[in-house]
């Protein structure tokens, strides 16, 4: 029976793919916020043999690669989505296969319905890639020392694909160290191989990965409004509602495993592993960002969660509790749903930024002459990928022309506009047009930047919080941990086209 169910599961998983593929490619635009600097970066490289904006992940490479074999950038982003998700699949099932036909079927029926993997898949492609090394990871760490040793490698390559793995990574690593620290502490051979290793593996991540910095620490937000990631996430209100009650059921049925399976054979390894995997989402982080550092690792739970349960489950001894009717009939009902409503309820499209006013306005302004335009963070990204025009979602860099760069302002109004503007940027200046959507206008950043100190908290609250404090009108500079990728924006030099390049 297994290897008929087995074989089920896997078509059931084929199937949920190829129609997850043509959902996501009948779409007018890309799904997910930051969709267009996906395909800016891996359009470039299919082009120039380089990314636009710095950046070592291979994701990049992989979708340019899809795209020089001829599919379209949209394209083939979409078939590494639908591949990256269904290799999460594959792994994680054939993970779940060694606990037996019952374990396996549910934890396919979960993959075929689950909303956060989906909206992982499409949200963070880059965060989604260093999954893909966990369940062969957890399966290397069930085999019996020293050979659990060889889930170092796995985890390893977690790592490289991304920075995010090295909380878990390490404390992965650490207990597999522990597990076998006689044969490596007090064996001269072993010591050695130790030291090497390690020498062996920070020489290639530093050569692999873009590696973690002591700028990055900014990334963590600070110790303003700590909160556990889980406890910020569960309470954004734009987080679809089946996400949140995915991720506190699954947590109730993690605990319930967790109480049952110590019960049954007590403490062991295997609970400090469970606790490896799940504690970065439960470490208070600055909740100030949204999908910060914190919620980032939140979303991943419930996967984590499902890991978890796998690995701490006894060896088969649940054959005999599902019947092969009932293991066809929960697969067949999981793609019933699946198939229609699985995307919108995973990512509803009220999450997708407003594809069709930044196509509105692209189309107004791309033939502009504008060597660098301001714009808020996905429409710069739009507006780059449909242009090749450069574009910054920060505030200018001070060394900067002002009268070479260009910025949309969001939500100010014509009034507001005519009102603070010096004369010589009137309507009649051409120093400000309109874009031909009423939310954006188009305004030469000395006159801005004239435009702003005319505005304080006293003069005008509401007109204050809209131009400093909203990130649709950046008025923030570019933080420290950027500049390492964007060397070029610190020098001072007065070559207007050299310092807008990123």
């Amino acid at each position: 029976m297994i290897q008929k169910m087995t074989q089920a599961c896997l078509i059931a998983s084929l199937l949920f793919s190829l129609t997850l593929f043509l959902q996501l490619n009948k779409g007018e635009f890309l799904k997910g916020p930051d969709a267009y600097y996906y395909a800016l970066q891996a359009d470039y490289w299919a082009t120039t043999g380089e990314v636009k904006i710095p950046d070592s992940s291979i994701i990049h490479r992989l979708v340019g690669s899809l795209q020089k074999t001829g599919l379209r950038t949209g394209t083939a982003l979409h078939v590494w989505i639908t591949f990256a998700q269904a290799m999460l699949a594959l792994l994680t099932l054939l993970f779940a296969k060694q606990r037996g036909v019952l374990p396996m079927t549910v934890v396919t029926v979960w993959l075929l319905l689950s909303p956060s993997v989906l909206f992982v898949a499409i949200e963070f492609p880059k965060l989604f890639l260093f999954l893909l090394c966990l369940p062969p990871a957890l399966f290397l760490m069930q085999l019996p020392a020293p050979r659990n040793l060889y889930a170092v490698i796995p985890l390893f390559l977690a790592v490289v694909l991304h920075k995010a793995a090295l909380p878990i990574a390490g404390l992965l690593v650490a207990i597999l160290l522990l597990q076998n620290y006689h044969r490596l502490i007090f064996s001269k051979q072993g010591l050695g191989l130790l030291l090497v290793a390690f020498l062996a593996a920070g020489l290639l991540y530093t050569r692999l990965s873009d590696r973690l910095g002591l700028l990055d620490l900014d990334r963590l937000g600070g110790l303003a409004d700590l909160s556990p990631g889980i406890v910020t996430l569960l309470g954004r209100d734009a987080l679809p509602l089946v996400i949140k009650l995915e991720l506190v059921l699954l947590l109730l049925a993690l605990v319930w495993v967790m109480v049952w399976r110590i019960r049954q054979d007590g403490l062991d390894w295997s609970i400090a592993v469970v606790i490896a995997l799940i504690l970065p989402g439960f470490v208070p982080f600055s909740s100030l960002e949204v999908f910060g550092v914190g919620e980032r690792y939140a979303i991943l739970l419930p996967l984590l969660f499902i890991l978890a349960m796998v690995y701490v489950l006894p060896t088969p001894q649940f054959d005999n509790k599902l019947k092969p009717w009932q293991g066809y009939g929960l697969l067949f009902a999981a793609l019933m749903v699946a198939v229609p409503l699985r995307t919108d309820y995973s990512h509803p499209a009220h999450l997708d930024p407003d594809n069709r006013a930044y196509d509105t306005v692209t189309k107004q302004i791309g033939t502009y002459d504008i060597p660098m335009l301001i714009a808020h963070r996905g429409l710069n990204f739009y507006y780059k990928f449909k242009t090749h025009k450069e574009s910054f979602h920060y505030e200018p860099e001070e060394h900067w022309d002002k009268t070479r760069i260009w910025r949309l302002s969001y939500r100010i109004t014509a009034d507001e506009l005519g009102y603070y503007l010096p004369k010589e940027c009137s309507w009649q200046s051409d120093r400000i047009k309109t874009t031909g959507h009423a939310d954006y206008f188009l305004i030469r950043e000395d006159c801005w930047f004239r435009f702003r100190q005319a505005i304080t908290p006293e003069v005008d609250q509401d007109l204050y919080t809209r131009i400093y404090q909203w990130w649709r009108n950046p008025a923030q500079h570019r933080p420290a941990f950027l500049y390492r990728k964007h060397r070029a924006s610190k020098q001072g030099t007065d070559d207007g086209f050299a310092t807008f390049r990123d």
